[in-house]
């Protein structure tokens, strides 16, 4: 069975969320089961004054995962929830290790002084996430649920080369008009340091010098087998999660695949900087990947 769990909170939209997990639940070859997770984050035992109000929020959120739950069963999906008080990461990490849990599904905020709850997770849970956010999301509903356009940004890492066998997995088996774009993108920053000396012969070997890594990551983006499906492939020069970002936004991608970490990211850290960026800025959910060693 492939457990889906989904990062339900009382302040978040949750209908898109639920979407979003239903649509990951509908396009998976084995039984599904989506699972709901409620946690209210306290780092110490919270004081007995504040007990009523925690008692309260219990309520609410039992209530509120209760009816989500009851959505999914009537639409013929098993579904399950549970309600946990304590540190938010750990609690996650006992949910997902007892559910085994496959896949992640979570909404997106950012905050200018400290770490959002979902930061958190996204930067330490080893798991694949679907990052729900941006504008298409808020479109989206159980009952209008359309992912068809879809931007898998590769790198050749093998957490991006992950992220298009997963696209593949959910799928190469369906009788589906669906819309892959694979992109890659050069990184201009580099390069430009380079050739920072404004003559011409500067110039012209840059020029040189990119024609040379795009005719070899076109000739990399040739050889993706993509069994079947239809795709278009693109090599772009830029900043990479700018790049990214752009491309979904000119080929009106639903969603965008990608590793949780490229080629140049450290093995200690679980997310990296080009993908945090994606997560942050991007118009559409964003389906994290890590490759399984």
């Amino acid at each position: 069975m492939t457990n889906i769990l989904v990062a339900v909170a009382l302040t978040e939209r949750h209908e898109s969320l639920i979407a979003y997990a239903l649509w990951l639940a509908r396009h998976l070859e084995s039984d599904p089961l989506i699972s709901l997770l409620s946690v209210s984050d306290y780092s110490l035992s919270p004081p007995a004054y504040l007990m009523p109000y925690i008692e309260k929020e219990h309520e609410k959120s039992s209530a509120l995962l209760s009816a989500l739950t009851d959505k999914l069963k009537a639409v013929g999906v098993n579904s399950t929830y549970t309600f946990a008080t304590g540190r938010l990461v750990e609690s996650f990490k006992v949910a997902i290790d007892e559910l085994k849990a496959n896949f992640l599904v979570l909404g997106h905020k950012s905050h200018l002084v400290r770490q959002s709850s979902s930061e958190k997770l996204i930067k330490t849970l080893d798991i694949p996430m679907l990052v729900v956010r941006g504008k298409k999301a808020e479109q989206m509903s159980m009952d209008n649920i359309d992912v068809r356009r879809i931007l898998c940004a590769i790198d050749f890492s093998k957490d991006s080369l992950s992220a298009l066998e997963l696209i593949k997995r959910l799928y190469s088996n369906r009788d589906e008009n669906i819309s892959l774009t694979i992109v890659n993108v050069i990184s201009s920053i580099p390069i430009e340091g380079l050739f920072s000396l404004d003559q011409d012969a500067a110039l012209n070997k840059k020029t040189d010098y990119y024609n040379e890594l795009r005719r070899a990551r076109e000739e990399r983006l040739s050889s993706l087998k993509t069994n079947g499906i239809k795709v278009e492939r693109i090599c772009r020069i830029g900043v990479p999660y700018e790049a990214i970002n752009k491309v979904a936004l000119q080929v009106d991608a639903d969603i965008i695949f990608m590793g949780a970490k490229g080629l140049s990211d450290l093995d200690l850290v679980r997310i990296g900087s080009v993908t945090e960026a994606v997560i942050k800025t991007s118009p559409c959910p964003v389906m994290v990947v890590t490759y399984k060693r």
